[in-house]
């Protein structure tokens, strides 16, 4: 019997894993954030709606006003969330 694990079929635990990301975040690598996104969603085959909806706050994180900084600390904080351990500040 095979069971997947809650934070493997969350886009957020992807994005986290993936080695670049970080590295994208703290340099300010736009494209390379939104590289990371839609390459761990199609990977992953994570095309629910909360995949989407992250990917969409992501994308606007990215495009607005917000350091980039902010989508390292909101998709640790995604991940946490979908597993229930959320940090609120």
């Amino acid at each position: 019997m095979h069971t997947t694990k809650v934070e493997d079929k969350l886009l957020a635990t992807h994005i986290a894993d993936n080695p670049e990301f970080e590295a994208a975040c703290i340099s300010g690598n736009k494209e390379k954030i939104l590289s990371i996104v839609n390459y761990e969603m199609e990977k992953n085959n994570l095309y629910t709606n909360g995949a989407k909806e992250l990917r969409d706050d992501i994308f606007r994180m990215v495009n607005g006003r917000k350091p980039i900084i902010d989508v390292l600390y909101f998709v640790w904080n995604s991940r946490l969330s979908g597993t229930g351990f959320a940090v609120s500040v």
